[in-house]
């Protein structure tokens, strides 16, 4: 159920989001829009001076704080927190944002695994303080009506998800990145289950099959819905930004192409907009901010922002991380059998993943660690070679810890 500006208001005397990347800069935007009067303030441990910058830029001086600190805010005040930081800090974040009695909506994925995830669920069930877990699309049009026309088919026989991103891409108005710690499937399958949850009743179950290409950049997902196949690619560094949702049923094929906001829909080959009002709508962000301000009151709280879609995401995303790191560490030996000089980009993409994933906080440039990791792990390599031994990742992690007491000389 979505708010006016007036409930909002009502609703929160405090609003503050945590995190300083571009997700948090759209957020705070939008917030500065639909609530035009609050004690509104960002939170960013990082990136502060950025944010201040971002925020004079923008002309919101006089609507925004930005602290560098978690907020900290008067006794008897209802407040509500968005967190958007980096997926890794997440759980610490919520968890702190729940002792405080504090109201939060949290950005996907809601933790790096279930069992933190079900554990901020219990802390949230047994304080009773409304979390909540975003997950934008379920606010778009485009998709309520691809779901319509889904729903309205009895004999779904396959699904088919291509979702791509290129390397560099310009979205409103910034350089859109990722977070190299996060695996593109843990990433973007909160996304896909919540927009397949749309149309399908039953939770997703993995296949126990994935494919590995390009270092863990590009993945083929295979999970079930029931006896229904349901076939899911992810590329980064791909062409360019796809979204793609085609459903294919014993009597018609229904595509959602949304690559381009609002998207188009195929029904059978004929040609629908995915939202003939979207220039003039809400857009789906602020729909979202809408409904979880409005949601201190627990009779109007939306499904939408339901916490079991978070946990749900997080059961799947454990169970591709057991295959994926098994694909991951028999890519490496692959990959290994052979010491090249040139990296390649393949190898890039999946020694920063690690090595960002083990020293997540480090100020060294991360193509510096790469560099440094690729060229001494030739040594390792060799002693593994002699002691019959298998072990790649054991030598990318003993070598990239070495190199911090380098500081990662080029050559330490």
């Amino acid at each position: 159920m979505l708010g006016s500006n007036k409930n909002i208001e009502l609703g929160f005397d405090n609003i503050a989001i945590i995190g300083g990347g571009r997700w948090a800069r759209i957020l705070s935007e939008v917030v500065c829009k639909i609530v035009p009067q609050s004690n509104f303030s960002v939170h960013s441990l990082n990136n502060s001076k950025g944010m201040r910058a971002w925020v004079s830029d923008r002309g919101l001086n006089s609507r925004i704080v930005v602290s560098s600190f978690l907020p900290s805010f008067p006794p008897n005040t209802s407040n509500a927190i968005i967190v958007a930081n980096a997926a890794r800090d997440h759980e610490k974040t919520v968890e702190w944002a729940l002792e405080e009695g504090y109201s939060v909506l949290v950005e996907k994925p809601l933790c790096l695994n279930l069992i933190s995830a079900q554990r901020l669920a219990t802390l949230a069930f047994t304080k009773n303080i409304y979390l909540a877990t975003a997950h934008v699309f379920l606010f778009a049009s485009y998709v309520d009506a691809f779901a319509k026309l889904v729903v309205e088919e009895n004999e779904i026989e396959s699904i088919h998800v291509l979702w791509m991103d290129p390397k560099v891409e310009s979205r409103y108005g910034e350089m859109k990145g990722y977070d190299s710690s996060l695996p593109v499937y843990a990433d973007w399958l909160p996304h896909i289950l919540s927009i397949l949850g749309t149309f399908m009743p039953t939770p997703a179950n993995l296949a126990k099959n994935i494919g590995f290409r390009a270092g863990g950049a590009h993945l083929n997902i295979d999970v079930n819905y029931d006896h229904i196949p349901c076939e899911i690619e992810l590329v980064r560094n791909g062409k360019r930004r796809q979204r793609i949702v085609e459903v294919i049923t014993r009597q018609k094929n229904i595509i959602l192409d949304f690559s381009l906001e609002p998207g188009v829909i195929y029904n059978d080959g004929s040609l629908l907009c995915g939202d003939l009002n979207w220039s003039h709508d809400e857009k789906p962000v602020a729909k979202m901010l809408k409904s979880f301000l409005a949601s201190s009151d627990a009779d109007v709280r939306d499904d939408r922002l339901d916490l079991s879609i978070g946990l749900n995401a997080n059961r799947v995303i454990d169970e591709v991380t057991v295959i994926y790191q098994n694909a991951l560490r028999s890519w490496l030996n692959l990959r290994f059998a052979n010491y090249q000089n040139d990296i390649g980009n393949d190898l890039e993409y999946a020694l920063t993943e690690m090595l960002q994933q083990l020293h997540p906080n480090l100020t060294t440039p991360i193509d510096q660690r790469v560099n440094y990791v690729y060229q001494n792990l030739k040594y390792e390599l060799d002693k593994l070679l002699e002691d019959n031994t298998d072990g790649v990742e054991a030598a990318i992690i003993k070598v990239a810890n070495e190199g911090m007491s380098f500081d990662f000389r080029e050559n330490g």
